[in-house]
């Protein structure tokens, strides 16, 4: 999500006020209007990669179609909402979820009723749809989302592990010193992660494509006490391999002994030094998932990766392995969502499972 629309505590007059209006768009006529507000107000992303993001998120949605929202401000639009939708379970039970994306608001009108306008006009219109509502926000967002309130905050913590330590180290202390520092730490990780590797069972290796592996992992996951996105191999083939302008990785770990049966996946994505782990999904004991982990660090260090990135909420099992691999949690935000009264009771008791595979970028 890009949301720039922080409130302020600029005062509008009641007649100012008046002159706002939301109004739902058309997806597919209302394109060259979408673009325009998002170019206008500071959008996130190179204006290059807009129109294909466009493409892929609003028109050629995996399910229904997304929708948009424009803020308006006399005749001119000047702030947009976008809403997608996506299949969820909670606590076993298929329902509809939409994330709330892509809300921007033009720099001289970010004041807080307008703000408030497009968030309220574009979730009642998406309840329609949808028994689940959650989104993501920026910092700068963040009031927003509070004020309007919700059922559920949850946190989405990010983890990283160090793979050469030279460039953090060259940070705190001089060259002189970090540089050898960085060489004994650096093979003491190694040598510690190859020792946790001599018996281990399993394999992993990068794929080019998603195959019927993934749906198989999918089924044959626990869901009776999670709440989370569906993860089946259509899912991920939309939102990982239909998008031209970003390049993603796919690593699967398997049984050695049976290479058909797909135990951990992983979707990556390259910034700068730093391998981001998009996505994981995984089948098994905590034991298997830090050989997954171990596995992956070893991969992205043989790429030429500095570090690994990874944000996720999930059960404890998780933050145990994270933890007793070398990842370290550095900072987390908020996901907020509102739901329908019918499934309110099952999310209280049920755990989320929250990856970037659940944002839209």
């Amino acid at each position: 999500m890009s949301p720039n629309s922080p409130p302020s505590n600029e005062i509008r007059t009641d007649c100012e006020t008046q002159r706002y209006r939301v109004q739902p768009g058309a997806v597919q006529q209302d394109k060259a209007k979408a673009l325009a507000v998002w170019r206008m107000s500071g959008f996130g992303g190179s204006a290059a990669e807009h129109p294909g993001r466009y493409e892929w998120f609003y028109r050629s949605s995996l399910h229904q179609l997304a929708h948009i929202n424009f803020l308006e401000y006399g005749d001119e639009a000047i702030g947009f909402l976008g809403v997608g939708f996506r299949k969820w379970c909670v606590a076993g039970e298929p329902i509809t979820a939409g994330v709330l994306v892509d809300f921007v608001v033009h720099p001289s009108h970010r004041t807080a009723l307008p703000a408030l306008m497009l968030q309220r006009h574009g979730r009642r219109r998406a309840k329609q749809n949808a028994q689940l509502l959650y989104g993501l926000p920026a910092a700068k967002a963040e009031a927003i989302f509070r004020r309007l309130g919700g059922e559920f905050e949850c946190q989405l913590p990010r983890f990283v592990r160090i793979l050469r330590s030279r460039t953090y180290l060259e940070r705190l202390l001089p060259t002189w010193l970090a540089s050898p520092l960085s060489l004994l730490i650096d093979s003491t990780s190694i040598v510690w992660t190859y020792a946790r590797q001599l018996f281990s069972r399993s394999e992993g290796a990068w794929l080019e494509r998603f195959d019927d592996r993934f749906d198989e992992l999918w089924r044959r996951l626990d869901k009776r006490a999670r709440c989370m996105g569906v993860r089946d191999r259509g899912f991920l083939e939309w939102r990982f391999m239909q998008r031209s302008e970003r390049s993603y990785q796919i690593f699967a770990v398997t049984e050695r002994s049976n290479p058909q049966q797909l135990r951990t996946y992983f979707v990556c994505e390259r910034s700068a030094a730093t391998l981001v782990i998009k996505d994981l999904l995984h089948v098994g004991s905590g034991k298997e998932l830090r050989d997954a982990l171990l596995k992956l660090s070893l991969c992205a260090r043989a790429q030429g990766a500095s570090a690994l990135s990874l944000e996720i909420a999930g059960d404890r099992e998780i933050t145990n392995a994270l933890r007793r691999t070398q990842f370290f949690k550095r900072d987390s935000r908020p996901l907020f969502a509102t739901v329908s009264e019918h499934i309110r009771e099952k999310i209280k008791d049920a755990r989320w499972y929250i990856t970037q595979a659940d944002e839209d970028i």
